[in-house]
């Protein structure tokens, strides 16, 4: 019966469908297996959700970029292993803030803010320094 449904058909089923339903669909037959095996999108998304991450849409990287950088990012993880290590002066702020790879420090008028690098999303390092004349110290 699987023979008979064309591969194109099968592949894009299986991207309407969630990791878990195309993991057990793999372990039916070995026709499925085949077809799930051969495909990086799919491999992709399965290697994502084992590894309990997910995908950035807006990455630079295409899919073969994406997919060698994973096992890159899980030993770095494994090992406590980073791929870059950023040190700046020390510098006091009263008040600073790290999310989604920004780090940004307030003192008085003086706002810095720092994209982190990423060696492994390809991403270069920024720093951006600002003094606001319109603010008021507190």
């Amino acid at each position: 019966m699987v023979g008979i449904v064309p591969v194109e058909l099968l592949l894009r089923i299986f991207s309407l469908l969630d990791v878990i339903h195309v993991v057990r669909c793999r372990l039916l037959c070995r026709h499925m297996c085949e077809a799930i095996d051969a495909d990086p999108d799919i491999m992709y998304r399965i290697e994502l959700s084992v590894t309990g991450l997910e995908d950035n849409p807006h990455s630079r990287l295409d899919l073969a970029e994406k997919r060698g950088a994973l096992p890159k990012h899980q030993r770095a993880w494994q090992y406590t292993h980073p791929t870059s290590v950023c040190t700046w002066a020390d510098e006091h702020f009263s008040c600073a803030l790290l999310s989604g790879g920004i780090w940004a420090q307030m003192e008085g008028r003086t706002c810095n803010i720092r994209q982190l690098p990423s060696e492994l999303r390809n991403i270069p390092g920024v720093e951006r320094r600002s003094t606001s004349e319109n603010s008021r110290d507190t």
